[in-house]
């Protein structure tokens, strides 16, 4: 009993589906055109595609035609003639020749008697297979199937498949909405000053960061645009020593200091001229010197090792172009530009003596932009779905502020990048 109750209720959706897909109506006007040009003129307006045969029409004017708000079943009764038949299969219709009564074309075969090599004709039907080819897409994958009748032999034939594909490579204007994660490896290039920017140079070793994002794709005739929001991690490592000196009172070293020493032996007075005097003092003098002791100054080496990282959340704003390899597979170069707004930063590099350090915070732009280059080469599984990996590289040209430290420096960053993408038409065809 349940049984049952679960077929009809299938039946009646299925039958409501078929109903509800019929039923979009087409507004239509046309004067002194072929049927092929009509059917073209509709599918340009309507989500409906025809597969037919040209020479079922014989290139047959219609001399006018006028449909308001008409389901498909009132055009194509309106369109064809009684020498013509239709099937509607979700949005494929699929137009014949009507099958005559008649028998189909047969042939004969010879055929020796072993027995009394007498010679027996048998009687073989010929079958013709016809092909039905989708009129808009050009990459198709197997949907469903329908069944149609020979317009040749007028022999029912095998089914022909009906066809429709993903989103991505059939529709026009298409939005993707993508999640995508990104391995960075990052490398550090200092500039300017070129002693202090060689030895920062050798401090830093390249590193992994990560990427997250998010974006939406507008597709429109193969051009991509494409914008979202994500938040990377670029880390650099970097491992210097720093030089230092400390008094130890426990040790000392002796100094020697040279001096003249000089000693009174008398004084006497010399009168002048005038009647005065002057004394004059007449001295011994020495060379000679005396010892001192000072405290022992220790040198210090202290390695320092820090892994830097500069965390950005930013905004993409790219452009890119889609190619489609076959049904399945497209490949998609892409160029961005990104808008980076610092969230934290943390880790040090020596200064130009190399005896202090720098907080990487006190120097690093709050606010920066990095171009990005990618190729994203995307496999579509399922109508809606796609997963992609996307090789990339980035660059943020200048990432520290030169009134801090007198040189400059940009990040490169090679990267693979993996996700999925939802994809949606932006109209119905």
């Amino acid at each position: 009993m349940y049984k049952k109750i679960i077929s009809f209720v299938c039946l009646f959706l299925l039958a409501l589906s078929s109903y509800a897909q019929n039923n979009e109506t087409l507004t239509y006007t046309a004067k002194d055109k072929t049927i092929v040009e009509i059917l073209k003129d509709i599918e340009k307006i309507s989500p409906y595609r025809f597969s037919y045969n040209n020479n079922i029409f014989n290139n047959q004017k219609i001399k006018e035609i006028s449909l308001s708000q008409a389901t498909i079943d009132v055009c194509m009764n309106k369109l064809l003639s009684e020498k013509h038949t239709y099937t509607v299969i979700g949005k494929q219709v699929v137009i014949t020749e009507k099958t005559p009564t008649e028998k189909p074309i047969v042939t004969t075969k010879k055929i020796e008697s072993k027995n009394d090599k007498k010679i027996v004709y048998e009687t073989i039907p010929i079958y013709d297979t016809i092909t039905v080819y989708d009129t808009l897409y050009r990459y198709v994958t197997i949907k469903d199937t329908i069944t149609v009748h020979d317009t040749v032999e007028h022999i029912k034939t095998i089914n022909v498949q009906h066809y429709e594909t993903n989103f991505l490579h059939t529709n026009n204007k298409t939005f993707s909405f993508a999640l995508q994660t990104s391995l960075l490896y990052n490398n550090t290039h200092f500039f300017n000053k070129d002693d202090y920017a060689k030895q920062l140079q050798n401090t830093h070793s390249n590193t992994l960061g990560y990427d997250l994002q998010i974006n939406a794709t507008y597709k429109r005739n193969n051009i991509l645009f494409q914008s979202g929001i994500g938040f990377q991690d670029r880390r650099i490592g970097s491992s210097f020593a720093i030089t230092s000196y400390t008094d130890d009172p426990t040790k000392t070293y002796t100094d020697t200091l040279w001096y003249w020493k000089f000693n009174e032996l008398f004084t006497y007075y010399k009168f002048n001229s005038s009647g005065d005097s002057v004394a004059i003092t007449v001295l011994d003098s020495t060379w000679t010197y005396s010892l001192k002791e000072n405290p022992k100054k220790i040198e210090h080496n202290m390695d320092k090792s820090s892994t830097i990282s500069y965390k950005y959340i930013y905004i993409p704003i790219g452009v890119g172009f889609n190619y489609n390899v076959n049904q399945t597979l497209a490949i998609q170069p892409f160029i961005a530009c990104n808008a980076l707004f610092l969230t934290s930063c943390h880790g040090e590099i020596p200064d130009e003596t190399f005896t202090k350090t720098i907080a990487v915070k006190d120097i690093v732009r709050q606010f920066n932009i990095s171009g990005t280059l990618s190729c994203s080469i995307v496999y579509s599984p399922q109508q809606h779905f796609s997963i992609y990996l996307q090789p990339i590289y980035s660059i943020i040209p200048s990432i520290y502020r030169n009134e801090k430290i007198n040189c400059s420096a940009t990040i490169s960053s090679f990267g693979l990048g993996w996700g999925l993408s939802y994809t949606i038409p932006s109209n119905g065809k």
